[in-house]
């Protein structure tokens, strides 16, 4: 949707958060095996979580839904 210029719901960006937190706990998982697979290491470069996209959703949308005003403004 956001690729098709649509705005995302906040529930959205809750899902989008919860793939990316899913995504760098496997990345990390992959990480420690790969000493007994190096193919695997080769594997988790191809997909480098994006900086800072779950701490600014966490920061901006409660775990319910909600806007949170400190999100909102960056001092």
């Amino acid at each position: 949707m956001a690729s098709k210029g649509s705005v995302l719901s906040e529930r959205d960006l809750l899902d989008v958060m919860g793939t990316l937190v899913s995504a760098r706990s496997l990345a990390r998982h992959f990480e420690k095996q790969v000493k007994d697979d190096p193919k695997i290491a080769e594997i988790v470069k191809l997909f480098p979580p994006p900086p800072g996209v779950i701490e600014s959703i966490a920061r901006c949308i409660s775990d319910r839904g909600e806007v949170l005003d400190s999100g909102l403004t960056q001092t």
